[in-house]
């Protein structure tokens, strides 16, 4: 009865703010979400049959397998559905998409947790959210397996990624992240699942990779929505 009574009231809201593609700004149709048709059609998705090799993060261990949905390009739906995410308070996109993404990995993974790449405390209260949580729920529910939301936590303020080279975006989260305490005995030896919402030069979930490893964990495999060029 419940659901009957939700899908009534999205019905009016539908009628009255009809829902439009957040790239294109058309009216959106035939179950469309987010996206129109089109706008879906024009990101180019990432063959996941076998998982990125681990040469396009120029790093050998300790991720195992890297997984992503989109490549990411600037000036493209992809990038408006990333930005929306991120800053346009829509966490129903990294739900969404996880879901999908977690779909793909439905043969391929033998993950036991999932882990987000944290935020910083003061980014976090002034954003309201971290993004990848909600890339994580989406993950889990297509996989069945727990989010440990905190089980990381950065544990210094870092400026932004987008300018620096290759070189300085690795220095710039060297030691950033720790693992809590009370979260040893749970990961060691489990395989893992690290979720970022962008994987560019890879070194920030690569640091967050590098922290489970060392705790002792099993198989890290990282998982984003898009993949930079």
């Amino acid at each position: 009865m419940k659901s009957i009574v939700n899908l009534f009231y999205q019905e009016i809201i539908n009628f009255v703010l009809p829902p439009i593609c957040l790239s294109c700004e058309r009216l959106l149709k035939n179950g469309s979400k987010y996206l129109c048709k089109n706008c879906e059609d024009s990101i180019i998705r990432i063959d996941n049959s076998i998982g990125i090799t681990l040469s396009q993060l120029n790093r050998d261990d300790p991720v195992s397998k890297v997984y992503s949905l989109f490549l990411f390009k600037e000036d493209t739906p992809i990038q408006t559905l990333i930005h929306e995410l991120k800053y346009g308070q829509l966490r129903g996109i990294g739900k969404y998409y996880g879901k999908i993404l977690g779909d793909e990995l439905l043969k391929k993974s033998n993950a036991e947790y999932i882990i987000p790449v944290p935020l910083h405390i003061s980014k976090k209260r002034e954003r309201g959210y971290n993004q990848s949580d909600f890339i994580c729920d989406g993950i889990s529910d297509a996989l069945n397996i727990q989010t440990l939301k905190k089980c990381l936590r950065r544990t210094r303020f870092t400026q932004t990624q987008t300018k620096l080279s290759r070189e300085e975006r690795k220095q710039n989260v060297s030691g950033a992240f720790e693992l809590r305490e009370k979260y040893k005995n749970t990961i060691h030896k489990k395989n893992i699942i690290i979720v970022d919402d962008v994987i560019t030069t890879g070194s920030t979930i690569l640091e967050c990779a590098k922290v489970l490893k060392n705790a002792g964990c099993g198989e890290i495999t990282v998982c984003s929505l898009a993949l930079a060029e």
